[in-house]
């Protein structure tokens, strides 16, 4: 017995002695004896610190009430107890232990209690990491918003996350250990069941994009099959992960339509814009010829000495051509309508303002005649303008024309006239003139006087003399007033000549030869 019991105490200081084990004694009055150097190591305190209840000081709060009573609890009916719970390490800090009590007998006599404590902080920790990294993938495998499903080897469902389920029109223990072949149609089936073939054989996981036909609808699914395996190695199954595609698809196919009609309409863009190049080098030939016709209508109206105008009426602004500028002695794009206005006489502006009123009221002829300043030379000019009044656009367009030098030739004209008629009647010699009807447009004093009182009154009321040419009446009223001859001139006065530019016709003249006389 005494060999036994030293024995034993060799046993208990080896324990006791060791680096790794915190070793406690309690008595029959439940408080400890008894804590080897680990504990006080451990804990950083003394050993009168920890005797008794001290030691009940370092554990946590939140676990000290069921510390103390797995142990009163044990400790009363004297049975061996087991518990975690945290104890303040030296460096204030809290480290996980696992604390094993047994009762002390010594000759069958209760004596007390011994207890180990191993310190299991990292396997707490790695527990802690353990649990978050499965609540994690298990969030994952729910939240993930992918369908999830593990077969095994053999096509056997052994889970579905309840996304894949709600594709499959059910929950995940509806499909849990059926077949691939008591869900999918034979033919898909064996298509899935042979994917699964593969990706057991390969390490390497395998996508498939497929229109799978479901009891929700037909919906496109990206899937990828990938083996799991244990850490030795062995294949435990085929996780597949499909990812509904199916807004991706009709939008992509939706885009293959659109991408169809830009083709579609492309080409008729393409189409349009031949034609369009077409039409542009047309308009292009037009516009040259428009650029010709302008150029050639500023050269008619410098050649001809006249211009046009526009009046736009809602906005009183004026357009103007180069032919029109050089008349008016201006520029009309730099000059507003009312300075225009001005460059007139002032005494023909009331009926500028007039006829322009009863051409845009009433439709009355706009044409007139008037005098200007040019603001260029401060010389008068006499000007001649007509217009037209478009209603629909409320516009004038008009047209004007210098006319300075046909009313100095004109008035040059008439005064030679006046010469010519006192030349005419200063004349010894008879003279008459006649139109192309033969009425007798002009008679001289001279003619006058030698003509028979008949023959002047048919003069005066200047009919037509050509019946009598011929008559015996005529013979006589020669005859008696011993008149040689009558000899139609081949000539043409110039003043008739003169005349005719301003819109007579050109006349005939004739004269009386008197200077012969029949004794």
């Amino acid at each position: 017995m005494q060999g036994s019991l030293e024995e034993s105490n060799i046993r208990f200081n080896t324990l006791a002695g060791s680096q790794s084990v915190l070793i406690w004694e309690s008595g029959t009055d439940k408080l400890c004896t008894y804590f080897n150097p680990t504990w006080l190591a451990f804990t950083g305190r003394s050993l009168e610190e920890e005797l008794g209840n001290g030691w009940a000081e370092g554990v946590h709060p939140d676990d000290l009430h069921r510390c103390l009573r797995i142990y009163t609890e044990a400790f009363d009916q004297r049975k061996e107890f087991s518990m975690e719970y945290r104890l303040r390490k030296a460096n204030d800090e809290y480290g996980w232990v696992f604390d094993h009590g047994s009762p002390k007998y010594h000759e069958q006599e209760f004596i007390g209690y011994i207890g180990t404590c191993i310190d299991v902080s990292k396997n707490k920790n790695y527990e802690k990491i353990l649990r978050e990294s499965e609540e994690k993938y298990r969030l994952l495998h729910e939240l993930a918003g992918i369908g999830i499903g593990y077969y095994s080897v053999d096509g056997i469902v052994l889970s579905y996350n309840k996304l894949a389920a709600q594709h499959m029109g059910g929950s995940p223990e509806d499909f849990t250990g059926r077949s691939i072949y008591d869900i999918f149609s034979i033919s898909d089936a064996d298509a899935y069941s042979g994917r699964i073939r593969r990706a057991v054989a390969s390490a390497v996981p395998e996508v498939y994009e497929d229109m799978v036909p479901l009891p929700t609808g037909n919906k496109y699914f990206l899937s990828t099959f990938t083996r799991i395996s244990d850490i030795s190695g062995d294949v435990l199954g085929v996780q597949i992960i499909s990812q509904d595609i199916t807004d991706l698809k009709r939008t992509e196919q939706a885009l293959q339509l659109k991408n169809e009609e830009y083709e579609t309409i492309n080409e008729e863009l393409r189409s349009a814009t031949e034609e369009l190049q077409v039409q542009n080098e047309e308009l292009i030939q037009f516009q040259e010829q428009l650029i010709q016709s302008e150029k050639r209508l500023i050269q008619a109206e410098k050649v001809a000495g006249i211009g046009n105008w526009t009046l736009q009426l809602h906005t009183r602004t004026m357009l103007a051509s180069s032919g029109a500028d050089e008349i008016y002695g201006i520029d009309f794009t730099r000059m507003p309508l009312a300075e225009v206005q001005k460059i007139p006489l002032a005494e023909y502006r009331p009926g500028l303002d007039k006829a322009l009123s009863d051409l845009v009221s009433n439709n009355l002829p706009y044409n007139l005649e008037f005098k200007i300043r040019r603001p260029k030379d401060g010389k008068i000019r006499d000007v001649h303008s007509v217009a037209t009044y478009d209603r629909k656009k409320n516009t004038v367009f008009g047209v004007i024309q210098d006319i300075t030098d046909q009313k100095y030739l004109g008035k040059a004209l008439t005064q030679s006239l006046d010469q010519v008629q006192l030349l005419l009647n200063s004349a010894a010699e008879g003279i008459y003139g006649a139109d192309l009807d033969n009425s007798c447009t002009f008679c001289n004093d001279s003619c006058l006087n030698s003509l028979a009182i008949q023959i002047r009154l048919i003069f005066l009321e200047k009919t037509c003399i050509g019946q009598y040419m011929e008559s015996t009446l005529m013979e006589q009223i020669i005859l008696s007033n011993r008149v040689v001859c009558i000899r139609l001139l081949k000539t043409v006065l110039a003043c008739m000549l003169m005349m005719r530019y301003f819109g007579d016709p050109m006349v005939p003249a004739f004269r009386l030869n008197t200077g012969h006389t029949h004794k």
